[in-house]
């Protein structure tokens, strides 16, 4: 896989929802939550950073099966805050947080798949 990281679609949507994340925890009192949604956001975006310069298809898909865990983490942070009322709607944010994790699988196929090709 020789596309630049910068070229990778779901590096920029991690990006887009990484600084969506931020700005959406920014009036979190509960700094501890804020913290939490804040790391696993800049998790996503920084496995596949990771991933993309380890130079193998493998490691990439190991790291990109953690962005997609942290994103997955990041989805229930959300979904946790809305039910306690620490948050207002995000579920817009939640939806697109869902389909990125479905690119990062998707990614994570293709990956395995060049593998065993």
């Amino acid at each position: 896989m020789a596309q630049e990281l910068e070229d990778l679609r779901v590096y920029s949507v991690a990006r887009e929802m990484c600084a969506r994340a931020y700005r959406l925890s920014a009036d979190v009192a509960d700094t501890d939550l804020r913290d939490q949604i804040r790391r696993a956001a800049t998790s996503v975006v920084l496995n596949i950073a990771e991933g993309r310069g380890r130079g193998s298809d493998a490691d990439f898909a190991r790291c990109i099966a953690i962005a997609r865990g942290s994103n997955y983490e990041l989805t229930a942070q959300l979904q946790m805050a809305m039910t306690l009322g620490i948050l207002g709607d995000c579920a817009a944010l939640v939806a697109e947080l869902q389909q990125l994790g479905r690119m990062l699988s998707a990614l994570i196929n293709r990956l395995r798949m060049d593998r065993r090709n």
